[in-house]
């Protein structure tokens, strides 16, 4: 029987995901790869958007090159999220509880959540608008406002790396590459509520860093938004609060160095950082649970007892996915959100896409393998940025690395650490889905390093920036058919699971 924390599970034996799915249409062994032609069209648009922006920022078309690269990228985005949306008519994963919680919402029932209600708020809403709607598939009311969200999220990192460093090629990479994330593309397909938690972070960074550019009331304007998005974030999950704490770090960090001269501080720093990191959220916490509690009538400290209480005991080892912090950022432990395989002449169930197995065995599987050519590229990223961090403080290495560059390296990692390493401090069966807002901050750190091998006037630089972004393009394209759930033979399969941990 499944839990609704985090998918917990009581029932330990095998490997197969829970609510498994399965297939239809013919497919013989040669052509299950699991790419659809239409499918391989938009993944392919990627390899121009890759390459085509780079003569443009060199010859001073920056704006235009950025504007082109990232409609392309949203695009893409939006295609690869939208895309056979009810590909599965039934739940993945922990959509068995958090569709069932978004219908309580909207019926009045009451019911006990391991987290705080805002995810579920959203889902209800979004099938709350098309619910009317008769084209509207049922599964695709459950699922759209997850891919509308999901497709905006690479806009909102390439604005946080343009508000750091005012530079246009930086800001695309950083959306281009989070584009190429199949773990978050896999959180935007299914009513799932980790989306909401890192989408409402990062906009919060947004506004955040956007207040130092502006003053008078509307720097408090920037600095509310700030605080309304940290609260959100935290009302999804509590692990929103690593947000949080990035910046406070971040904020500690500049305002005791030699780089405080760079943000526009002004008056009132300390109340309105009181105000976007305190105050704010946590009204906005509190006035999310309102709903809730309206039905069911539970007392607001009482309940959150009860929730720490339920996580605390929770084991370490209650589910076959689980692992550890430490796993994460080398993609030791993934999690099969989805599971099934359909026979040769086996009729597929009517919750699989309409493909019959011809003369071989095929697979459905939605992995949040991600694309691991890029968090590994990231988690390097991450070592080589702290140690520019700490050799930036000599004579010699100061001069390689201005001020502002170092102020952006600094955020980064104050901001990966903070995301990442109180993991270290939980108990608690932990997945590796909790590694994804540090995962955008490493992509952030390894965008940076690109930028800078693309501005190098030494050819090598370039060529090296060129193969990364080769690389993490055509592992985006290897793996997109388990983030897709896209029919696989079991020899695709086997190919994509490269060491056992991974299965």
């Amino acid at each position: 029987m499944w839990d609704p924390g985090d998918g917990i599970t009581e029932n330990m034996g095998g490997y197969k995901p829970p609510n498994s799915v399965g297939i239809r249409k013919t497919c013989s062994l040669s052509p299950c790869i699991g790419i659809d032609a239409e499918v391989l069209f938009i993944a392919h648009c990627s390899l121009f958007v890759d390459m085509a922006f780079f003569r443009g920022f060199d010859r001073g078309r920056s704006r235009f090159s950025w504007a082109a690269g990232m409609a392309i990228a949203l695009l893409l985005s939006a295609a690869l999220r939208f895309w056979d949306l009810d590909r599965f008519s039934t739940p993945v994963f922990d959509e068995s509880y958090y569709i069932e919680f978004a219908r309580n919402y909207l019926t009045g029932t009451p019911f006990f959540d391991a987290h705080p209600p805002l995810g579920k708020l959203a889902i209800a809403f979004g099938m709350a608008i098309v619910q009317k709607i008769s084209f509207v598939s049922t599964w695709s009311a459950y699922r759209w406002l997850n891919a509308a969200v999901g497709s905006l999220f690479p806009l909102v990192v390439a604005g946080i790396a343009f508000q750091l460093s005012h530079r246009y090629r930086y800001s695309l990479l950083a959306g281009i590459l989070v584009a190429f994330d199949g773990s978050l593309l896999v959180e935007s397909r299914y009513a799932l509520i980790n989306l909401y938690l890192f989408f409402f972070g990062f906009v919060a960074h947004y506004f955040w860093w956007g207040s130092f550019k502006q003053r008078g009331w509307r720097r408090w304007l920037w600095t509310i938004g700030s605080g309304i998005f940290l609260g959100a974030a935290i009302a999804v999950k509590w692990n929103g609060l690593g947000f949080v704490l990035g910046l406070v770090l971040t904020a500690i960090a500049l305002r005791f160095s030699s780089l405080k001269s760079i943000v526009n501080w002004g008056r009132g720093f300390y109340l309105q950082l009181a105000f976007s990191l305190v105050f704010v959220p946590a009204i906005v916490y509190s006035l999310t649970w309102i709903p809730h509690l309206a039905i069911t009538g539970d007392n607001f400290f009482d309940l959150h007892q009860t929730i720490l209480s339920y996580h605390q005991q929770t084991e370490a080892d209650a589910h076959p996915y689980c692992s550890r912090w430490y796993a994460w950022p080398l993609v030791l432990r993934p999690i099969a959100y989805f599971y099934e395989t359909v026979s040769p002449g086996e009729s597929p169930p009517e919750y699989l896409p309409d493909i019959v197995a011809d003369r071989a065995t095929i697979i459905y599987d939605i992995h949040t393998l991600g694309n691991p050519i890029l968090i590994w590229m990231g988690t390097l990223a991450a070592i080589v940025s702290i140690g520019a961090i700490l050799a930036s403080k000599t004579r010699s290495m100061r001069a390689a690395i201005p001020d502002r560059d170092r102020l952006i390296l600094i955020y980064i990692i104050a901001n990966y650490l903070a995301n990442w390493l109180p993991w270290a401090l939980v108990s608690r069966c932990q997945f590796s889905y909790h590694y994804l807002g540090s995962q955008v901050f490493s992509i952030l750190a390894l965008a940076w390093w690109l930028d800078r091998g693309f501005s190098s006037t030494k050819i090598h630089h370039r060529l090296i920036a060129i193969a990364v972004v080769f690389l993490v393009t055509v592992a985006f394209l290897f793996w997109l058919p388990v983030s897709l759930g896209l029919p696989l033979s079991e020899m695709g399969f086997r190919n994509r699971m490269w060491f056992r941990s991974w299965v």
